[in-house]
């Protein structure tokens, strides 16, 4: 009798901890937040070599942007963030009609883990 239950229980965590990969993976850029701007982050690889070049990223957020984990706001953000500790981000991003200060891209939702 008590097997069951302890299967279901199981399954359960086993779909919530695959739920929660799924929805990283769709991300349109994963990193590290390097900089913190007054309406833009810069996002690029935490882990680098000081002999080759990597891409980094800056993009905007706007009023319409979702904070998802451990991390609010972009008050909060701009807050608590320091150089020398890095925050793990997944964004995702739309295009802008129109031509931002930095780009075309705008943040519509990102999951900040510290």
């Amino acid at each position: 009798m008590k097997k069951p239950p302890l299967f279901i229980a199981a399954t359960i965590v086993l779909f919530l901890i695959g739920c929660s990969k799924t929805n990283h993976s769709n991300a349109d850029f994963q990193g590290v937040i390097l900089a913190v701007g007054d309406q833009s982050i810069i996002v690029g690889e935490e882990d680098v070599n000081p002999e080759a070049s990597y891409e980094s990223y800056e993009v905007l957020i706007d009023d319409s942007t979702v904070f998802n984990g451990d991390i609010s706001s972009m008050k909060q953000l701009k807050d608590e963030f320091v150089e020398d500790k890095k925050f793990d981000v997944c964004l995702w991003v739309k295009e802008k009609v129109e031509n931002n200060h930095i780009n075309n891209k705008v943040v519509t939702k990102l999951r900040i883990n510290k």
